[in-house]
């Protein structure tokens, strides 16, 4: 196969619109702006840099209350460390109630 000559060879606008006839040129800049030497760019918004940032302080933050854990453990070795049964029962129960409701749903 040979093709002859370049023309419009950046040029994706006339693909573009014999695919999606709809699609006007102020639609695509991306796909015209091709070949005018202009690096990508990306514009984050501020949503989601707050996410983002939110993420990273979340990562940092340890996953056990060391000063919970001290204190229970000084509780349990002393032998003053009680557990409410009946107020943790009545959680299972709850907790259990309520996903069996969601997953009818």
């Amino acid at each position: 196969m040979k093709i002859s000559g370049r023309k419009n060879v950046n040029n994706t606008g006339a693909i573009n619109k014999a695919v999606d006839p709809q699609k006007s040129d102020a639609q695509a800049p991306a796909e015209q702006s091709a070949g005018t030497g202009k690096g990508d760019s990306i514009d984050i918004s501020t949503t989601s840099r707050q996410l983002s940032n939110a993420k990273e302080i979340v990562a940092n933050v340890p996953d056990t209350r060391i000063e919970k854990v001290s204190e229970i453990k000084l509780q349990i070795g002393d032998g003053q460390y009680y557990v409410e049964s009946e107020k943790i029962a009545k959680k299972m129960v709850n907790e259990s109630l309520s996903e069996s409701a969601a997953r009818r749903k």
